[in-house]
């Protein structure tokens, strides 16, 4: 089978500029009878080709072709999502000497109505779903923020439900599916494989020294969390009469760097870092103990969850950042209950005070393994090709 793959994002093991891991681990699990032609569209796309993940799949076989011609972004329609709207003036690729279309992301959908091949488009998440959550966590405190997420919900929502509908769907959340499928889209949900880390082993955890914690991207403007102090709070209450704790605050805004800093002060067994840019993120999580996910916005899988618990962290995860990963042994997910994170919390602490951490990932991950999500992928890319 010859399957012509339109993408905007460049194959790489981890999400760079995008969310790209789960196509490169797709394309690299793919079948031996299946050959995989990749059409990169976008301003620049050559720049990026000598990246190893790229020289690898080349080597294996894949070919990639750049489309790097101009954007046309005012010729589209205004009320089409700003990744649709860079790719509306890129003409497409001949298609006619293969046997499949894969479209990765939705934004392709418009462009791809009268091919008579079969198609399949990844989402890989419902846009509609994630403005939603977005739309109820926004204040009307806030008018402006609330008028953005109005106006991406309506415009993303008409976008959907009028292209996606002539099309096969593969998401990676089952919310997602369920909301496409409103749209009478014919989606499928399919779950997230693990990105291609090598985690490192793990170092002896003396029973003395401080519980490490990490908490990424608190106040994120988009994506940001109204939880996330509270937890804090809760945490650094644990020190009192019971654990030293460090807890290192990933990509923190600066709002949020205070407010995390003035909680610390009243906390003399806690300590607090802040890091921007990480060189090595395996090396980071090996040192964890156990990862915060605050999440109120979101859709699909949260690849930050699946790579934790990959390098073997505890996570203590939101509703929102838990949906779609398999239960495991080291997934902890609290409710929107009052006081639901501390008593959450204090399970993980008893599982990491017992030792409870698979030394394998395949022992908690085995839904998420790149093998397994790429034979249920490709198995259904060539039922809907036949």
């Amino acid at each position: 089978m010859r399957v012509a793959c339109l993408t905007c994002f460049v194959p790489r093991r981890e999400n760079v500029n995008g969310p790209s891991g789960l196509l490169y681990q797709l394309i690299k699990s793919r079948p031996l009878h299946v050959s995989v032609t990749v059409f990169l569209i976008g301003e620049g796309a050559g720049t990026h080709l000598n990246f190893p993940e790229v020289l690898n799949l080349a080597d294996s076989g894949v070919k990639f072709i750049l489309c790097t011609a101009p954007s046309k972004l005012n010729q589209a329609p205004w009320y089409w999502p700003l990744g649709a709207r860079r790719i509306a003036g890129f003409d497409l690729p001949s298609l006619s000497d293969f046997d499949a279309v894969w479209a990765y992301p939705y934004w392709f959908a418009p462009f791809l109505q009268k091919i008579q091949l079969p198609v399949l488009i990844s989402g890989m998440d419902c846009a509609t779903l994630l403005y939603w959550r977005k739309l109820k966590n926004t204040s009307l405190k806030s008018p402006i923020k609330f008028l953005r997420s109005s106006a991406g919900l309506i415009a993303n929502a008409f976008f959907e439900s009028r292209y996606l509908r002539h099309h096969q769907v593969h998401v990676v959340g089952k919310a997602d599916a369920k909301a496409l499928q409103r749209f009478s889209v014919n989606a499928n949900f399919m779950s997230h494989p693990t990105l291609d880390y090598q985690p490192t082993d793990r170092p002896y955890r003396h029973p003395e020294r401080p519980i490490i914690f990490l908490l990424s991207n608190p106040g994120d403007p988009f994506y940001g969390s109204h939880r996330y102090l509270s937890w804090v709070r809760d945490l650094f209450k644990r020190s009192v009469d019971e654990h030293l704790i460090h807890l290192i605050v990933h990509k923190a805004t600066p709002d949020s760097s205070i407010a995390i800093e003035a909680v610390a002060r009243h906390y003399p067994r806690v300590t607090v870092e802040f890091v921007t840019w990480v060189d090595d993120y395996s090396k980071l999580l090996s040192m964890i103990d156990i990862q915060l996910f605050p999440l109120d916005v979101g859709a699909g899988t949260k690849t930050s969850v699946l790579t934790a618990l990959q390098h073997g962290v505890h996570t203590v995860c939101s509703p929102i950042a838990a949906e779609n990963v398999q239960l495991n042994p080291l997934l902890f997910t609290t409710d929107d209950t009052f006081g639901s994170f501390d008593e959450i919390l204090r399970q993980a602490l008893l599982s990491l005070s017992r030792g409870d951490s698979p030394t394998r990932m395949a022992e908690i991950l085995t839904l998420h393994s790149p093998e397994v999500c790429g034979e249920q992928f490709w198995n259904y890319l060539e039922q809907h090709e036949k």
